[in-house]
């Protein structure tokens, strides 16, 4: 593996690793773009190609995936923009592009929601980590120590959370006369 894919994780039928290169922070939007790999454990993949023709079906089997997502880390909901399935020997067998990034400024885009523990909410707490992203967290000292999150949480701002909360009482305990 090249030292520009990071590994995210191994799961039953694959495994996960993120372009760093492909990395693109929006701090104003709070949206990650990037390009993830997967790659099967089992000779390759199934899927129908074209699940509402039944007449004749066509399967792709694939051994590698890649996909961009767009992440918003604020809402914690994500978009996929393009999918490119490739065999065993690297031929690219489907590229489905959907709406592109420059069309997202004219239209809406549909977001969905990262379920927790899924393989999303993995990769989007892994690049929180590793790309230290918590422009989703701001503290007010002026009014109690007020901690704004994102609507939806995941087991990392689970934790975060109570983290902080906790050295915020010991800090504020400290500290008194």
């Amino acid at each position: 593996m090249s030292d520009d894919w990071v590994y995210v994780g191994s799961y039953k039928n694959h495994t996960q690793y993120y372009k760093k290169s492909s990395v693109i922070i929006d701090e104003g939007k709070n949206t990650i773009n990037i390009l993830v790999k997967f790659i099967t454990k089992k000779k390759s993949a199934v899927y129908l190609q074209y699940p509402y023709n039944i007449k004749e079906p066509k399967y792709i089997k694939y051994n590698q995936q890649l996909k961009w997502y767009l992440l918003n880390y604020e809402n914690w909901k994500y978009t996929i923009t393009r999918i490119t399935d490739y065999s065993k020997s690297g031929k690219v067998l489907l590229d489905t592009k959907y709406q592109p990034i420059w069309l997202h400024n004219i239209f809406s885009v549909k977001w969905d929601d990262i379920i927790a523990d899924s393989l999303v909410d993995l990769l989007l707490n892994q690049l929180i980590l590793d790309y230290n992203i918590w422009n989703s967290l701001s503290v007010d000292v002026k009014h109690n120590n007020v901690y704004k999150w994102p609507s939806k949480f995941s087991n990392a701002m689970i934790n975060l959370n109570s983290l902080i909360g906790s050295i915020s009482r010991i800090l504020t305990s400290s500290f008194k006369p």
